[in-house]
């Protein structure tokens, strides 16, 4: 074969792949309707207006053992950094490519690549953060829908996709405040039916954050 074909049929491969792309993105936001879409835009643009965040933060976590509650502070900076400390002692830190972890199945210090579970966990939270809840479906492969209460505007994502060896999460619910779309809570379960819930209280919007916090 010689070098002009094979060129060839990769390009047939990255345009093939790209169909796809779009596919997957027509399918995951096909069920939305305008107003919904108009809401995740405001969504993230409300929160990408937040350049620092820190909270007092309480875990309540559901599962088959029973029922935990712990209670912390948790720190965000934009666009990729974040610490989270409980008063057990688990704590979660990111930043940039790398997260540090003592808190669920996690443990240890990773690198994360552009792909993979602990780039999918990240996320979960940085995007939580950055109000790109449609950027997290495109790239779990997750179902959107919104919602709206007398508190918050709801966004949930939800997937189908069996996780190797049961390891994420199959659904997210993100509450955003009625009023300003900021990040309220979110509400993590698993593909073994455990219900992780973070709620944020006290926040200090674009205040002074140290960026020691986020050393690894």
């Amino acid at each position: 074969m010689t070098q002009k074909p094979i060129a060839s049929l990769f390009l047939t491969i990255f345009e093939a792949m790209k169909k796809t792309l779009i596919i997957i993105t027509f399918l995951l936001s096909a069920h939305l309707h305008a107003q919904d879409l108009d809401l995740l835009q405001r969504i993230k643009e409300a929160n990408m207006e937040v350049t620092a965040f820190q909270s007092h933060i309480t875990r309540h976590l559901v599962s088959s053992k029973g029922t935990t509650e712990r209670n912390g502070e948790i720190y965000f900076m934009s666009p990729d950094k974040l610490y989270a400390e409980f008063d057990n002692g688990t704590y979660l830190i990111i930043n940039g490519n790398q997260i540090k972890l003592d808190i669920g199945f996690f443990h240890g210090k990773f690198r994360l690549r552009k792909k993979g579970l602990m780039r999918s966990f990240a996320n979960l939270f940085l995007y939580a953060f950055q109000g790109r809840c449609q950027d997290l479906a495109e790239e779990n492969n997750y179902f959107i829908e919104t919602q709206s209460n007398e508190k918050f505007k709801i966004v949930i994502l939800t997937t189908k996709t069996k996780s190797f060896l049961g390891l994420g999460y199959k659904k997210a619910v993100f509450h955003f405040g009625n009023d300003d779309l900021l990040i309220k809570e979110l509400i993590l379960t698993d593909y073994n039916d455990t219900q992780d819930t973070y709620q944020l209280s006290v926040p200090v919007i674009n205040g002074q954050v140290e960026e020691s916090k986020f050393n690894l």
